[in-house]
């Protein structure tokens, strides 16, 4: 689970895609597990109004960017996982 952090944040740069303006948004990102859990989100407050826009601003969604970005080597990541499992019940 905490190898896939290092994909995650590879894969949250400057404008690719996480919109720019100050760098903070970037910045506070943050990787948390759980048991079998994990979250790579913003802490900045304002990063929901940024994804999913307001009455007064245009969305500009960067989350599902980030996944789908990362989506190939974090299951390869955890392909590799399940095979050294699989290995040490076998």
């Amino acid at each position: 689970m905490d190898g896939s952090a290092a994909i995650f944040a590879k894969n949250t740069l400057k404008d690719d895609p996480v919109p720019w303006d100050t760098g903070i948004l970037t910045q506070t990102f943050e990787f948390e597990s759980k048991r079998l859990q994990a979250a790579w989100r913003p802490k900045a407050f304002y990063a929901p109004f940024v994804e999913l826009g307001t009455k007064y601003t245009v969305a500009q969604p960067f989350m599902g960017a980030i996944l789908e970005k990362s989506s190939s080597e974090v299951s390869e990541l955890f392909a590799q996982a399940l095979d050294q499992v699989l290995k040490k019940i076998s």
